[in-house]
């Protein structure tokens, strides 16, 4: 006879706490969906478009979550949408689903009735707030029945990885609980394709974490690839990559798209660019579509690192893309925060949902960092002198782009100031909205999350301009800060850095800072992406 695992049941909700995975097994029986495994997670990775043949939830309670576990099963949910996609389609058919789903709020802890009911205990609520895993929306079908879901990747059994996340406000048996996830659906296949998914899980992140977006619901995708579409779009037969631009356009973005054909080796390291910035990427793979939102552990042994070979300098140099070989995908066909190496991706496509006050893009930031490294090499090898091992100079050295709001990028470095010096320099410092950062490191101390200086680029400098070197706005190497305002030439801004000068009055409006305590090596900038490391015992 199976266990009673119920510790509370009513009309509206049922309390399951589960110890083994045997019992949830039980568990899942209960609920009216397939009860064979599902093979989300193999080894097969990300292949043509296709549907669940099992069941994702039994893979994802009995692989990527730690018994034992407490379930909150809500009947009769409100799902804002699919209550969208019911009204605009599905209600419109003969066999019509419900319009309710069921909601499963996941814990990692046993708990009871008892302990939802907090009222001004906050000790009680801090212990639910802990134990938190997320929620899986469960929508009315037989098949392809797995909705929004948010999960917290630090609580699943994942790889060690960095991701982008946002918080997510959920209210379970009225406790106001967040969650740091990105967003995750399952397509239907009539409705949201993988295509439509990935896009609205890009607008999903947006709307939630900045408040120029706003949420966006799936008939507005529709509606917005309708207006534009000389044929029905419903059932939907997915979305081309003109037709996911439109839409990322017509919600705010500026979006920008690179073909595999166009840039062929160069797309990965792009990809990473992006990925580092902490910006959700598109990719069309092998008529599929998902989303990139993160990346592996970096491989500083790889073989396949390679010295970047359009330069000219004293001393190699290697782009910190290619320590990365893994990366972090939202993929309709697998668990959240699946992993995959960038060749298995086999990636075709990918589209940048880019701000639109964003010009400069990632390849003409490269550029314009590269050969500012040239110009600057006898200044590079005098800072190196001082990281040498048995006399020689440590090679190579290692650059690391990224794109950043100027906002988070002087709270962190003003944060991470060795003297209130350091810190009034980049309080201090003019930047737009958005900025370009390519630090410079060498091996070792990229393995500490050290740097020895950082380019500091305007991203909304015109890239075709007739001097693109005009981006420029700060650089810095070890000891020495030089900057400009927007009203001061490149030449200021060279020859301050070139010829170095004690402070003066003058150094308030943009020249050479020589800080006094300030030290050679500072922390890497580590702002866009969180990291990930599934510590629990099992």
């Amino acid at each position: 006879m199976a266990r009673d695992y119920n510790e509370f049941t009513s009309d509206e909700y049922a309390i399951a706490v589960l110890h083994n995975n045997d019992e949830v097994d039980e568990y899942l029986d209960t609920l009216d969906y397939p009860k064979k495994d599902s093979d989300i997670d193999n080894d097969d990775g990300c292949g043509e478009c296709r549907t669940y043949d099992g069941n994702p939830v039994h893979t994802l309670l009995k692989t990527k979550i730690s018994c034992p576990l407490t379930i909150v099963q809500e009947m009769d949910y409100v799902d804002s949408a699919f209550r969208d996609t019911f009204y605009n389609y599905y209600s419109s058919k003969h066999n019509c689903p419900e319009r309710n789903c069921i909601r499963l709020s996941i814990f990692n802890q046993e708990l009871k009735l008892e302990d939802f009911i907090c009222g001004k205990e906050m000790d009680k609520r801090a212990k639910l707030q802990d134990g938190f895993v997320g929620t899986i929306i469960l929508r009315p079908f037989k098949y392809n029945y797995v909705g929004k879901v948010l999960l917290d990747p630090s609580k699943l059994k994942t790889g060690e990885m960095y991701v982008r996340t946002t918080t997510f406000d959920v209210e379970v048996l009225g406790n106001i609980l967040t969650i740091n996830a990105y967003p995750f659906s399952g397509q239907d296949v009539e409705f949201m394709t993988c295509a439509e998914t990935s896009i609205w899980t890009i607008l999903q992140y947006y709307g939630t974490r900045y408040p120029e977006y706003r949420v966006i619901l799936p008939s507005e995708i529709f509606k917005v690839v309708d207006a534009y579409h000389p044929e029905r779009c419903l059932p939907s037969t997915g979305l081309n990559f003109l037709q996911k631009s439109t839409v990322l356009k017509n919600f705010g973005f500026s979006p920008k798209s690179y073909n595999i054909n166009v840039y062929k080796d160069q797309l990965k390291n792009i990809l990473h660019y992006y990925v580092e910035s902490g910006i959700p990427v598109a990719m069309s793979l092998n008529r599929h579509a998902v989303v990139c939102i993160g990346h592996g552990e970096a491989e500083l042994k790889s073989t396949d690192c390679k010295y970047v070979d359009d330069i000219e300098l004293d001393f190699k140099l290697i782009d910190s893309a290619s320590f990365f070989q893994k990366y972090v995908i939202i993929d309709d066909n697998r668990v959240p925060y699946a992993i995959d190496t960038y060749d298995k991706l086999k990636t075709n496509l990918i589209i940048v949902p880019l701000h639109k006050r964003i010009f400069l893009d990632a390849l003409d930031a490269r550029s314009i960092a590269i050969h500012t490294l040239k110009a600057l090499n006898d200044v590079l090898t005098k800072c190196l002198e001082e990281y040498t091992h048995e006399g020689k100079i440590i090679n190579p050295l290692v650059m690391r782009l990224f794109l950043t709001s100027s906002r988070k990028y002087i709270a962190v470095r003003s944060a991470n100031s060795v003297s209130p010096n350091e810190a009034s320099i980049y309080i201090n410092l003019k930047c737009p909205k958005f900025v370009w950062v390519c630090e410079i490191s060498n091996k070792k101390l990229y393995n500490d999350h050290k740097i020895i200086g950082e380019i500091v680029m305007d991203a909304t400098a015109h890239p075709t301009a007739s001097d693109c070197w005009e981006s420029l706005l700060a650089i810095r190497l070890g000891q020495s800060f030089a900057f400009r305002t927007p009203g001061q030439s490149l030449r200021d801004l060279c020859d301050a850095l070139l010829k170095p000068a004690e402070p003066t009055e003058s150094d308030a409006e943009g020249y050479l800072l020589t800080v006094e305590g300030l030290n050679s090596f500072y922390p890497q900038y580590i702002n866009n992406l969180k990291h990930i490391n599934y510590q629990r015992e099992v």
